[in-house]
């Protein structure tokens, strides 16, 4: 389900006015639309922005687990093999 965006109606007005200031042959209403239109393009960048910067740490998070267990195994498995090579026990 999705939820309702909240846009600032401020700042669409003034972007709106400033249009028209700026574009004399435009009509308010014309210049109301594009700024909206902006506002609602801007929402979806900022939500496509938080949902990979939410996968990215995702995937880091995953990558971490995966490297300290394979970090892990390493440490064991170099330790084990000191003892080993040196064919003498050290005791526990």
């Amino acid at each position: 389900m999705k939820t309702a965006r909240k846009y600032n109606r401020s700042e669409i007005m003034k972007r709106a006015w400033y249009m028209q200031s700026c574009w004399k042959d435009m009509s308010f209403s014309y210049c109301l639309k594009r700024a909206w239109d902006e506002a609602k393009k801007e929402q979806d960048r900022l939500e496509r922005k938080v949902q990979r910067e939410a996968e990215q740490a995702t995937r880091y998070r995953a990558n971490m687990e995966a490297a300290s267990k394979i970090t892990d195994e390493a440490i064991l498995i170099s330790t084990m093999e000191s003892y080993y090579r040196s064919g003498v026990y050290s005791g526990d």
